[in-house]
């Protein structure tokens, strides 16, 4: 039902924003801050970071239960990036 919504919703502007982010050859963003507390962030999902920061409102990156974001939580936090944890239980790795 989600992906269906966003496929519907992508060009409606009252409901999504697009902001233009720009792949490296290193297979980041340029939007992505290369500092030494992201350094190790996972590559698949610097996107997410990159939109985030290029969006004028910096919104909150919502995660399920990708644990690695809490090992970047305060570095994140560092660059104005929130992250919402939509299941907390399980956001930290045992």
């Amino acid at each position: 039902m989600f992906f269906k919504w966003v496929l519907t919703n992508q060009a409606n502007p009252h409901r999504c924003q697009l902001v233009k982010i720009t792949q490296t050859a290193e297979n980041s963003f340029q939007e992505f801050p290369e500092t030494e507390t992201l350094s190790g962030f996972d590559l698949s999902d610097r996107k997410f970071v990159a939109v985030a920061l290029t969006h004028p409102d910096k919104p909150p990156v919502p995660n399920a239960v990708d644990s690695d974001w809490k090992n970047f939580e305060v570095a994140l936090n560092n660059i104005g990036i929130k992250i919402e944890f939509l299941c907390p239980e399980l956001a930290t790795r045992p």
